[in-house]
């Protein structure tokens, strides 16, 4: 449960509407999951609260992108009151569990695509760690 209704001491606490919206955000992710893998035939390698990553088997960024628009259009059609959009283009990825990942992300300066390694929620991002921990995953990535 998210938000101020989920939050016991607030002052728009309202449990059965957290759990509600809760409930409708995974149904809504698994049709969307369900959409992609079955009416555009595409695998669904993620999946979280409010996002879902799709592997294209592609190199070519500009098929990627065409894709990438398709789902984007028929997840659209299908959820009037809701939107999605591309968060981003994936050269590789090390996907260790939810909510845990390391990627190498194509962005784009006047045109020309260039990588960022993106982390998310690993130990190679804690501060704690040491420089040489971070460094070998980071190599590890790239190579």
């Amino acid at each position: 449960m998210y938000g101020c209704l989920g939050f016991s001491n607030s002052r728009f606490y309202a449990k059965p509407l957290a759990e509600l919206i809760t409930l409708q955000g995974r149904e809504i992710l698994q049709s969307t999951v369900d959409l992609v893998q079955n009416a555009l035939n595409l695998e669904v390698i993620y999946g979280d609260t409010d996002s879902i990553m799709i592997y294209s088997g592609l190199d070519d960024i500009e098929e990627a992108n065409k894709i990438a628009a398709k789902v984007i259009q028929e997840v659209n059609k299908k959820y009037k009151c809701l939107e999605i959009d591309l968060d981003g283009l994936y050269k590789r990825m090390l996907l260790l569990k939810k909510k845990k990942y390391a990627a190498l992300k194509l962005l784009f300066k006047d045109g020309t695509p260039y990588e960022v390694i993106e982390r998310k929620g690993l130990d190679i991002v804690r501060r704690d760690w040491s420089l040489l921990a971070k460094e070998l995953g980071d190599y590890c990535l790239t190579q």
